[in-house]
């Protein structure tokens, strides 16, 4: 996060926030965007716009931020697990007026299990 100062305005600052886009090669080690069955990790300090559906993802871990964006959108994975980031689908000052759909994969008795955490 950072703050600007408006131009001519001296007592308002406004916050803005760096977020890389999840449709962007530069966004991922190597420039390789995740494909089916790949994990993906959001660091604490990163902020990733996901602007067009996922793949079918493996594992998910956030620990920065996944925030949709505005537009219909699908996000797939077998695990997502939120360490401490944030997992973003509008506000209540900005609400979310599109279709999210999130759809968790997985069996019961044949997925790996992740170790109870907590």
């Amino acid at each position: 996060r950072g703050y600007a100062i408006m131009a001519g305005e001296t007592s308002l600052a406004t916050t803005f926030q760096y977020i890389d886009r999840w449709s962007d090669v530069y966004s991922w080690l190597d420039s390789e965007p995740p494909t089916d069955g790949d994990s993906v990790i959001v660091p604490e300090g990163q902020s990733i716009l996901l602007d067009k559906s996922s793949p079918r993802l493996f594992f998910v871990l956030v620990s920065g931020l996944l925030q949709f964006d505005n537009r219909d959108l699908e996000f797939q994975a077998t695990y997502i697990w939120i360490a401490g980031g944030h997992f973003s689908i509008g506000s209540e000052e900005v609400p979310f007026l599109h279709r999210a759909t999130i759809t968790l994969y997985g069996d019961r008795w044949w997925t790996i299990e992740l170790p109870f955490i907590g």
